[in-house]
């Protein structure tokens, strides 16, 4: 029997699907959509459960966001959108006879084809763009992922636990 004596995560991460008015083109634009007026740090939102009070400031938050920030593909949404989206086989296959995978396969194309056609009129002259961030990746990303970075805009939060 293998026993794993090494340091063992819990990590995770989430894609952020996020609709801006229109394409922030500096750093002082993303920084006006992300946070309050007047707002000088983002921190670290577990800073009470560890003895690390993390913080960045807004306008270092902003530039990385921005650096990051290019418009989503209509596959990149597509890709999102199927970790939201699960059809039950055995439901399926109990409605629809005794179906091969490809069968299901298509419906599932077919249901991820029309919620990403719903997301993009409920996103409907926005500017789209899609963002991953894991705690895998150290503290900053650990905080853009839990920080409520996107609040103040329409998104959809896809958890990848």
């Amino acid at each position: 029997m293998k026993i794993k004596s090494d340091f063992i995560t819990n990590s995770s991460s989430s894609s952020f699907i996020v609709a801006f008015d229109k394409f922030p083109e500096t750093v002082d634009e993303m920084m006006s959509v992300l946070f309050e007026e007047g707002q000088s740090e983002f921190v670290n939102p577990y800073r009470f459960h560890h003895s690390d009070p993390s913080g960045w400031s807004v306008n270092e938050v902003s530039e990385f966001v921005l650096s990051l920030t290019k418009a989503a593909e209509k596959s990149e949404l597509e890709d999102e959108v199927r970790n939201l989206v699960e059809i039950d086989w055995d439901k399926f296959r109990d409605e629809h006879g005794n179906m091969d995978w490809g069968a299901y396969h298509k419906a599932e194309d077919g249901l991820v084809a029309s919620k990403v056609d719903e997301l993009l009129n409920n996103m409907k002259n926005k500017f789209i763009c899609i963002y991953e961030f894991s705690d895998n990746d150290g503290k900053f990303y650990s905080a853009l992922e839990h920080g409520d970075l996107f609040r103040h805009l329409q998104h959809i939060r896809i958890s990848k636990h």
